[in-house]
C-alpha cells in the first residue's frame, strides 16, 4: 500500500533536542527541590507519556501544575535545530500541497516550543496530551488520520 501522509515523530527525528530536553527536566527538577537526575534517567521515562507524568515520575511524587512551570520555564530556554534536511523536506511537502503533520509523545505546549526554537511550524500537530494512551499505543495516528481525512492505513510514520 502507497501511504498517502506522512507523520512525523518530533524529538529524535526532526529535531536534535537529545541534550536539551533533558537538561530541561533536570533543571526543572531541581528547581522544584527533586532529585538530580541523568539524561539517561530522563530519556528512559519518555515512554512514560507527557511532560506532566515524566516530571512526577522523576521527582517521585505528584507535581503541581506550578512546579511544572519550572520545566516549560527550562524549556522555553534550549534551542534546539531540525536535523539536517529537515527543512528542505518540509519545505518539498509543503510545495507539493502536503501538510507537515507531527505526533509527538511531548505535550502540544512543549512540542510548539521546541519547533519554534528550530524554525518549524507543524501543519498539524498531535501533542500526547490530546491523547489517551501514550506511545506505543495508536492512538496518536489515529487521531492524526482522522484530522487528515484518511483511514490510519494511510499514513506512513516516520
Amino acid at each position: 500500500m502507497t501511504a498517502r501522509a506522512l507523520v512525523w515523530d518530533m524529538d529524535g527525528t526532526l529535531l536534535d533536542s537529545s541534550a536539551a530536553v533533558p537538561a530541561a527536566f533536570a533543571a526543572a527538577l531541581i528547581r522544584i527541590g527533586g532529585p538530580a537526575v541523568s539524561a539517561a534517567a530522563v530519556v528512559a521515562a519518555y515512554p512514560l507519556g507527557t511532560p506532566e507524568v515524566i516530571l512526577a515520575s522523576l521527582a517521585g511524587r505528584p507535581v503541581t501544575a506550578r512546579e511544572m512551570e519550572a520545566y516549560y520555564r527550562e524549556l522555553a530556554t534550549v534551542s534546539v535545530r531540525p536535523y539536517p534536511g529537515v527543512a528542505g523536506a518540509a519545505a518539498a511537502l509543503r510545495a507539493r500541497g502536503a501538510p507537515l503533520a507531527v505526533f509527538t509523545g511531548a505535550s502540544t505546549r512543549a512540542a510548539v516550543m521546541l519547533l519554534a526554537s528550530a524554525g518549524l511550524t507543524a501543519d498539524l500537530l498531535i501533542g500526547g496530551d490530546q491523547i489517551g494512551r501514550p506511545k506505543p499505543a495508536p492512538d496518536g495516528l489515529v487521531l492524526a488520520a482522522s484530522r487528515l481525512g484518511i483511514g490510519a492505513a494511510g499514513l506512513a510514520y516516520v
